[in-house]
């Protein structure tokens, strides 16, 4: 019976063991890579089985974010500013069905929302939930809510203008329009003067953005316009104050031929001190540099004087993962972009964004695609909330871990793939190799360890020609790092593999001098090509097996 090669195994398998440890250590950092370090590190706080973005405020001290289930049933959290959850609870769906609602927006404690027409609203309280829901207005078909509390509810035709105070809604005008096509509106009570905005839809292909300066008869001032070739939908409408100026965007889908469809936003803003429109624009991926396939829910707030757009884009810089993040940008006052940064970075599609500020404080939620249902994400720039998310928790070790032992089975099955060039070369040069060992009688018994180490520095030589080829060239290798790959890197990780195999190569010659010479160089062929495999595992790995 042969004996079987202890030592041998055990070498390899520390070899394996020091890999795991790399590659856990490799994926920890793929993980809590960040692009915005003003930011912390995302925590997932909820889920919805709703593809609808979080509804967010602050209730206190604290944060409430509200989700929804596949029946409609609105599902919230209450958290602290860390993230950490403090209460949670499912309310009955008579209450609110978010299948048969509308505008949902959080003001306050308060939750308004819109169902058949009707305008209704919650009561949160911390102990008790929320309250039944109790009518505000009916035959309304939408609303908007602008900062300092401008409501303003809105059917085809007729415009109110409320001001929100100790929780009621105390009404100052309201407007009758003589054409019915009012699809969206909102008021502005600032300085003594109003300032009307609607959104007329003309026709299914065209819609049109006015603001009237409701205290003078003048005529209403275009703000813009957006066409489509067959039909035009209008998403939703977020909108900032920032020191008297209003910044506004507006979502539209706009349908063109056999078709096609395209994600567009107007985005515009107007002082409210001076009624001037300062500019109006039609924005979409092709106005950022650093951002690709913008999403169509956004969100605006203004945090220590500056207006921030939130969204959803392709990060070109992260090479890990080909899914949307959630990025962050201001606007100037001329509606150019600038200071655009990442703040997620996690293998999942990022999305529908919200934001919260308070005091120079920046709260975000957004949902991200899991495989069951929507993860619901938090981030923000608290301090507090940077400490705690900057220490590595136990179950990212064990997510790290998990995709680490990927590692060896995952280099097993590109064993072939990986090393096929290198096996092909050493074959075709060994028959030469053996007919100048056989001139040189180097066939004797006595002088095998000369012929082991003309192989092994055959074996050497072909390794350095094919490691790039192999390892290198034509493999999507996301952000390796430099110590890996590129310039003498070719050359000393090679070695270093060389050394670690050939090692190995002996501890096995000592242990089967039996085995035939051949069979011991197609095992350090072999092994070589596994601990290289082995190595660029995870870079190769990435977004093929890791979710």
């Amino acid at each position: 019976m042969k004996k079987i090669p202890i030592k041998t195994f055990g070498a390899i398998f520390l070899i394996i063991v020091i890999m795991l440890a790399y590659h856990t250590y490799i994926h920890l950092n793929i993980d809590r890579e960040r692009y915005d370090n003003s930011w912390g590190y995302e925590t997932e706080v909820s889920f919805s089985e709703m593809n609808a973005e979080p509804i967010a405020g602050k209730i206190g001290e604290n944060l409430l974010i509200i989700t929804f289930e596949d029946s409609g049933n609105l599902y919230y959290k209450l958290t602290n500013k860390k993230g950490e959850v403090i209460s949670e609870d499912r309310e009955d769906i008579s209450k609110l069905n978010n299948n048969k609602a509308q505008n949902i927006e959080l003001v306050n404690r308060e939750l308004f929302f819109i169902t058949d027409n009707n305008m209704y609203k919650l009561t949160f309280d911390q102990e008790n939930g929320f309250s039944e829901k109790i009518l505000v207005k009916d035959n309304i078909s939408g609303f908007n809510v602008v900062e300092d509390y401008n409501f303003t509810l809105y059917n085809s035709n007729e415009i109110y203008s409320y001001s929100y105070i100790d929780e009621k809604l105390l009404e100052n005008q309201t407007f009758v329009l003589n054409e019915e096509n009012i699809i969206d509106a909102f008021v502005l009570n600032k300085n003594g003067n109003s300032i009307l905005i609607t959104y007329r839809k003309e026709s299914s292909e065209e819609v049109n953005v006015f603001y009237n300066l409701v205290n003078f008869d003048n005529k209403p001032v275009e703000i813009g316009t957006i066409k489509s070739v067959y039909n035009i939908y209008k998403g939703g409408t977020k909108n900032t104050l920032n020191d008297g100026v209003l910044t506004v965007t507006s979502n539209f889908t706009e349908y063109g031929q056999q078709g096609s469809k395209t994600l567009k936003k107007l985005l515009y803003s107007i002082n409210l001190k001076t009624q001037d429109l300062l500019y109006s624009r039609v924005i979409n991926s092709n106005n950022f540099k650093e951002i690709i396939n913008l999403e169509d829910i956004i969100d605006l707030e203004t945090i220590n004087g500056e207006v921030y757009m939130i969204g959803s884009g392709f990060n070109p810089e992260n090479n890990y993962t080909n899914k949307n993040d959630i990025f962050i940008t201001k606007i100037n006052s001329y509606g150019e972009f600038y200071d655009t940064s990442y703040i997620s970075n996690t293998f999942r599609y990022s999305q529908s964004p919200t934001i919260l500020q308070e005091k120079g404080e920046a709260f975000s939620f957004w949902l991200e695609v899991g495989s069951e249902n929507y993860k619901v994400m938090y981030n923000s720039n608290n301090e507090e909330f940077l400490e705690m998310s900057s220490k590595i928790k136990s179950d990212e070790i064990k997510d790290a871990l998990l995709k680490a032992s990927s590692g060896p089975f995952f280099a097993l099955s590109m064993l072939l793939i990986k090393s096929s060039i290198m096996i092909v070369l050493f074959f075709a040069v060994l028959s030469a190799v053996y007919m100048i060992m056989y001139n040189k009688d180097l066939y004797e018994e006595n002088n095998e360890r000369i012929r082991k180490i003309i192989l092994i520095g055959v074996f050497i030589i072909i390794n350095l020609i094919s490691f790039k080829f192999n390892y290198i060239e034509g493999t999507r290798l996301y952000q390796t790092p430099s110590y890996l790959i590129g310039g003498v890197s070719n050359i000393i990780i090679p070695l270093i593999i060389n050394i670690f195999s050939i090692g190995i190569f002996y501890i096995f010659d000592r242990e089967r001098k039996e085995t035939g010479l051949l069979w011991k160089i197609l095992f350090l062929l072999v092994l070589d090509a596994f601990i290289a495999s082995l190595i660029y595992t995870p870079f190769i790995m990435i977004n093929k097996i890791i979710v």
